[in-house]
């Protein structure tokens, strides 16, 4: 797995949890972690020690977001964009897959 900054999806869902996961609305209310929650413009997602979220980009792919982390979901162009806050995120590619992550220092396409 590679850690990242950002990923960047038009359909952004809660694709599995483990541990505590907390999910907060656009208004700040809590909303419960469930998989296949879709995720909107504005919900943060954060993550207790020992816990992880798992968040599907696309249906495709998915990244991890670690134990004591935090990211927010925010609009890119026509899409959506998790922005890591704090702690680290995954992303592991398949290589038939086309898919775009950016690091703090980097960016990179990978085509299977």
């Amino acid at each position: 797995m590679n850690s990242i900054k950002t990923a960047n999806g038009a359909t952004l869902r809660i694709a599995g949890v483990t541990g505590s996961v907390g999910i907060k609305d656009g208004s700040a209310r809590d909303v419960k972690a469930a998989v296949n929650l879709l995720l909107h413009e504005g919900y943060e997602i954060s993550t207790g020690a020992g816990s992880a979220a798992y968040i599907s980009l696309d249906g495709k792919n998915v990244v991890k977001l670690d134990a004591s982390g935090k990211v927010a979901v925010e609009k890119s162009g026509s899409g959506l964009k998790l922005t890591l806050q704090s702690g680290t995120m995954y992303a592991g590619l398949e290589a038939s897959e086309l898919s775009h992550v950016q690091t703090s220092n980097m960016a990179t396409g990978v085509r299977g």
